[in-house]
């Protein structure tokens, strides 16, 4: 394998999934795709590369395979999410809404759900969310809700049983998020970079996340003023990793994106 066929694996996966591999786990994905490329029909590393461009082949649904069992989640509500929420959190006069942008594989829009939940003591939605993304492939992953069951593992026993199940079978290693939270998350693609975005709002909270704005970090100043307009008068932006002011507050966790295999998985109430 050359450094060009690791360029053009790497640029693959961050322009399809928003994810940027770790040392360790870019070193496992290459040794992935140089035994697959010896078990292939594919003649040679060039064509299998090239077989990774097709993003309904079989050799990068392998790939995608292999993302997801090797992921981190942390369904945790990090502090200035469960500061922002706070907010709402007991609001009985209307159902909050809330827009997480730049949900990568939707670790934050399940915590927020989650959260809420669990300050209003019920199982009935308490929340309208709204997470958006630009990678296709992470929405759909955010959509189905599969997760390595070792990460949800780590949760208190009662949080795992409330919020997912597990799978059966070939996905005995997975759990997905319970449907009642699943189906009430509105997951939609938004390029923030665009002009013109969707009429939506007005929202009591939106987080943005630290990959919403890809290696730009912090967005212009139009885009804050953009994010402003959105709230409603009480509302407030939350926002991973840097302090702008005292509406857009800092937070240092930051998702980790992976993959989507879910359309297989058969479930079990977590034990």
């Amino acid at each position: 394998m050359t450094r060009v066929h690791q360029h053009k694996i790497r640029r693959l996966i961050a322009e399809r999934t928003g994810l940027v591999l770790s040392h360790v786990l870019e070193q496992h994905v290459y040794e992935h795709i140089v035994i697959r490329a010896a078990e292939s029909e594919a003649a040679g590393m060039d064509r299998y590369v090239e077989a990774l461009e097709d993003p309904h082949a079989t050799e990068w649904g392998d790939l995608l395979d292999l993302l997801l069992a090797h992921g981190e989640f942390d369904f945790d509500a990090g502090n200035r999410l469960q500061r922002a929420l706070d907010r709402v959190a007991h609001v009985r006069a209307r159902i909050p809404h809330i827009w997480i942008c730049g949900c990568g594989f939707g670790e934050s829009a399940y915590s927020a759900a989650f959260f809420l939940a669990e300050q209003r003591d019920c199982r009935e939605f308490p929340a309208r969310i709204l997470a958006t993304d630009v990678h296709p492939d992470a929405l759909a992953a955010a959509s189905a809700g599969v997760y390595p069951l070792r990460c949800v593992t780590r949760m208190a026993h009662d949080r795992a049983s409330r919020f997912f199940l597990r799978g059966t079978g070939g996905w005995s290693r997975f759990a997905r998020v319970r449907a009642e939270y699943r189906q009430t998350i509105e997951f939609r693609r938004l390029d923030v970079g665009l002009p013109v975005w969707p009429a939506w709002g007005p929202f009591d909270v939106i987080f943005v996340t630290g990959k919403a704005f890809g290696q730009a970090g912090r967005p212009p100043l139009l885009i804050r003023q953009r994010l402003d307009s959105l709230l409603r008068d009480d509302g407030v932006v939350a926002w991973e990793p840097m302090r702008w002011n005292d509406r857009y507050e800092a937070q240092t966790s930051v998702p980790v994106r992976l993959a989507d295999r879910s359309a297989r998985v058969e479930r079990r109430p977590t034990a």
